[in-house]
């Protein structure tokens, strides 16, 4: 906005100063006064067409830098999503397994019930992964979006290949020679902290180009 103040102002002057010669010289009765008003028309339209020319310039400008920073404010939400959905996932197959192998070595009147809560973690990891690809495709989307307005290395187009090619760990698996009570009690949560940290190094991928995209900004 001070770039098209700036150049009102100046055209402004311009052609104040067009005006005041142009009286002069009518005064003075010149010959030369009477092409004045012509050349005053002829620079004056000029003066015009190269203050429209760099607002349009600059406006077009400010569009671009508009856009690039609302792409990259939803590339970091979409992070935070998928940090958030690597926390669920970790939870969701480490219970998943748990509930497995306390359905397999529980007492026979809690069997149905371990199982049904196996089934239901089961279910809601494969939801999870399902949201998990969809939050990668929209954020390899929205950096090839960006990419159209601003040249990108190299480098991030090797990150958006190891995104691809992202996958999930297993959860740990549970036997008859664990300690039911000490899984219950501590293992569990220790278990689905290791798994949440190892998925979590997937997003290494995800904030480096989000550093790059705003360096860009």
């Amino acid at each position: 906005m001070e770039n098209i103040i700036t150049v009102d102002i100046t055209l402004k002057i311009l052609n104040d100063k067009l005006i005041a010669l142009q009286s002069l010289l009518l005064k003075k009765d010149t010959s030369i006064s009477l092409w004045i008003p012509l050349f005053s028309s002829i620079v004056g339209g000029l003066l015009v067409w190269v203050g429209q020319s760099l607002e349009r310039r600059y406006r077009k400008k400010i569009d671009a830098k508009n856009m690039r920073l609302e792409i990259y404010a939803y590339c970091r939400k979409l992070e935070a999503e998928m940090r958030n959905n690597y926390r669920e996932l970790a939870m969701a197959k480490t219970h998943a397994e748990y509930w497995w192998f306390c359905h397999n070595f529980s007492e026979a009147g809690n069997k149905i019930k371990n199982y049904d809560e196996h089934l239901r973690s089961q279910t809601f990891a494969r939801e999870i992964e399902r949201r998990i690809g969809e939050t990668k495709a929209a954020f390899i989307g929205h950096v090839r979006k960006f990419q159209a307005i601003k040249e990108l290395p190299d480098s991030i187009e090797k990150r958006l290949n190891d995104i691809c090619d992202l996958t999930h760990q297993k959860a740990k698996v549970y036997s008859a020679t664990d300690d039911y009570n000490k899984i219950r009690n501590e293992q569990i949560e220790k278990d689905e902290e290791v798994l949440r940290n190892i998925y979590y190094r997937n997003m290494v991928h995800f904030k480096t180009i989000n550093d790059h995209l705003q360096s860009l900004i």
